[in-house]
């Protein structure tokens, strides 16, 4: 099956469906919790904590059935229904 055509740049991005962008929802002055490694700021400091592991790679969650370790506890949640069915 050939891949997708990406449409031309000048198009407008779609809001909906799989080819959407998110947008974020803050502006600027509303994220005061900048990144120390990359400069990404966010709104929350739990939040930018939760995006500090992708610079330090540290995976806090760990599967009790198979011990893969994930950064977030997301991930953990989708890896369990692996084991679960």
């Amino acid at each position: 099956q050939a891949p997708l055509p990406h449409p031309p740049p000048d198009l407008p991005v779609p809001q909906r469906g799989p080819n959407r962008r998110r947008a974020r929802r803050d502006p600027p002055e509303e994220r005061p919790h900048p990144c120390p490694e990359c400069g990404k700021t966010f709104g929350r400091p739990t939040h930018l904590k939760t995006h500090l592991r992708t610079h330090t790679g540290a995976k806090p969650f760990g599967c009790g059935a198979c011990g893969k370790r994930f950064g977030h506890s997301s991930t953990l949640t989708t890896h369990r229904r692996l084991h679960t069915g």
